[in-house]
């Protein structure tokens, strides 16, 4: 094979590539917006959307009275357990994640905190409260 030819491989696989991530973040936003929507008409207010920090990323921050619900979303086409996709080290990027959010408010003694998880699949939402714990 030519560099030539490999450097062409490598431009279209790197456009691939990124077609892909931008394809994928924009149905994640989506699903976020749909979860968004859902928790509020639970009576939920949202705090936050996607708050970031080096610690990761979190979906969505929610507030209902003094509870502070940390909130993963997950998408899906087909039927199966997305919520079996937060591993453990998701799960431990959002606990730090949460934690600095906690820090940076200056929430650690006002609330009680759950983390919650909300699985989209079509048209049904599925919402998965304390899914897992600190």
């Amino acid at each position: 094979m030519t560099s030539k030819k490999a450097e062409q491989l490598k431009t279209a696989a790197a456009k691939g590539t990124e077609k892909t991530a931008e394809t994928s973040v924009g149905k994640g936003r989506i699903y976020e917006k749909q979860a968004a929507a859902y928790i509020k008409a639970l009576g939920y207010q949202i705090r936050e959307q996607n708050f970031r920090c080096f610690y990761g990323e979190i979906d969505l921050i929610a507030q209902k009275e003094k509870d502070l619900f940390f909130i993963e979303v997950k998408g899906q086409k087909q039927d199966y357990q997305a919520e079996m996709k937060i591993n453990h080290a998701k799960r431990q990027r959002i606990l730090n994640a949460s934690a600095e959010y906690l820090r940076r408010q200056n929430l650690w003694q006002d609330y009680t905190v759950h983390y919650d998880v909300v699985v989209i699949t079509g048209s049904q939402i599925h919402y998965y409260s304390n899914a897992f714990e600190w």
